[in-house]
């Protein structure tokens, strides 16, 4: 019985060796981590970066191809002061930011991650905006948007009559509120 229990530790030790070696995070490293997450200030100031179509129409691909945004991708300004969150951005061939979200955006957010819908609608056309956060240090992120199209009254066939396009990026945050 006694060869069996140090035959066991021996395995259960090796194999937690092999995992340190092998870059495995520990238990130590993940509580460290937690605790440095735990330091970050709030989600409150001003986030600015760009972000880059990875999904959308073809149609939509062409007209950003033409304008340069495909390319350069769409630079993107998130405002959380409070209980007040703005989304804008602006692509290569607009000289100003377009505001995305109004009275209608909801928004959660956590140590690291915030999470931002907005809804907008201008003539026979509606869309609907994601935008989420994720932060890998205290001031940059990684961003995910998803914006969904529904032209529901007009004349369009096809990907133009109901569209979404996925994209990525990254943001950092440039002031504190």
């Amino acid at each position: 019985m006694k060869k069996i229990i140090i035959v066991t530790l021996i395995i259960f030790f090796s194999c937690a060796l092999a995992a340190e070696e092998e870059g495995f995070v520990t238990n130590e490293e993940v509580e460290r981590r937690i605790k440095e997450i735990e330091k970050y200030e709030k989600f409150d100031g001003v986030w600015e970066g760009r972000y880059f179509p990875k999904s959308l129409p073809i149609e939509l691909e062409e007209h950003m191809a033409k304008n340069g945004n495909l390319s350069t991708g769409l630079k993107i300004k998130i405002e959380v002061k409070g209980r007040d969150v703005k989304v804008s951005h602006m692509g290569a061939d607009v000289k100003d930011w377009k505001l995305l979200t109004d009275e209608r955006t909801s928004y959660f957010f956590d140590e690291i991650t915030a999470v931002i819908t907005s809804f907008r609608q201008e003539g026979v056309w509606m869309e609907k905006w994601i935008f989420m956060i994720s932060r890998n240090t205290e001031k940059e992120g990684i961003l995910t948007s998803t914006r969904i199209v529904h032209n529901w009254a007009g004349e369009y066939e096809g990907d133009r009559w109901f569209y979404s396009v996925y994209s990525e990026g990254k943001v950092s945050k440039i002031k504190s509120y």
